[in-house]
């Protein structure tokens, strides 16, 4: 499983397209539930896939990590991990702290989504011409069914 999700990845699958796909299939999250955006990124993120053990990456006294190379079987190679990691980074966007900038969204933090009592988020389209509102489930577990790139 964890070696299709990077195989989509470098094939040029975003991580909600990725999402879709495994849970248009019927596939178990590791939660047992459905996957979602944040279950895929860390699956892509986690350098333990290539046989690393990494330990005290967040330590809070700024040690450095422990690394143990091979320490297990690699599920994916360090090259495939690599390039995934740097598709990632090409598509981060810039984050900013929310309290730092006010939103241009007069319903930012009001409005709720009346099926799931989640926040409605909202985002601007493509090409930056229009601005919608969205449920935050549907952008982190999409809606309908997705087919793996080709």
């Amino acid at each position: 499983m964890v070696s299709r999700i990077f195989q989509m990845a470098l094939r040029g699958a975003s991580i909600l397209d990725i999402t879709k796909a495994q849970n248009a299939e019927g596939l178990a999250s590791p939660q047992r539930g459905r996957w979602t955006k944040t279950t895929i990124h860390r699956i892509l993120t986690n350098e333990s896939y290539t046989g690393t053990l990494v330990w005290g990456a967040k330590a809070k006294d700024n040690a450095p990590p422990v690394r143990v190379e091979n320490a297990f079987p690699a599920i994916v190679s360090c090259d495939e991990f690599d390039r995934v990691a740097k598709i990632i980074d090409s598509k981060a966007h810039a984050r900013i702290h929310p309290r730092r900038t006010v939103s241009p969204y007069p319903l930012s933090g009001i409005v709720r989504c009346v099926s799931r009592s989640l926040a409605i988020t909202a985002h601007e389209a493509k090409s930056g011409q229009f601005s919608y509102y969205v449920c935050h489930s549907l952008l982190k577990q999409g809606q309908g069914p997705a087919t793996p790139p080709g």
